[in-house]
């Protein structure tokens, strides 16, 4: 799930992920040149808060265990990659 805060110039956004037996899972995104940001666990739950500007568009995905990749379902749009799948849209 995305959420996010608008406050001044600055939009606040928490990515969060409840996948079961899931040991890592990590954000991977155009902003950080698809490189994965790990997210911390707090129980069941991985959450990573990341901070945008107003007005961006930024691609993403989860990466899960190093291995499975996944779509956040309350992203704002989906486009396809050029790997054969969508890459998740947030909009700020």
């Amino acid at each position: 799930m995305v959420k996010k805060k608008l406050k001044g110039r600055r939009c606040y956004v928490t990515f969060e992920v409840n996948i079961k037996d899931a040991q890592k899972v990590s954000v991977v995104g155009d902003w950080n040149g698809w490189k994965p940001e790990p997210m911390k666990k707090r129980g069941n739950v991985f959450v990573l808060k990341k901070i945008f500007g107003i007005g961006e568009e930024h691609r993403f995905r989860y990466l899960i265990n190093d291995s499975l990749w996944e779509n956040d379902p309350s992203a704002d749009d989906y486009v396809p990659n050029p790997f054969g799948s969508h890459d998740c849209v947030i909009r700020t």
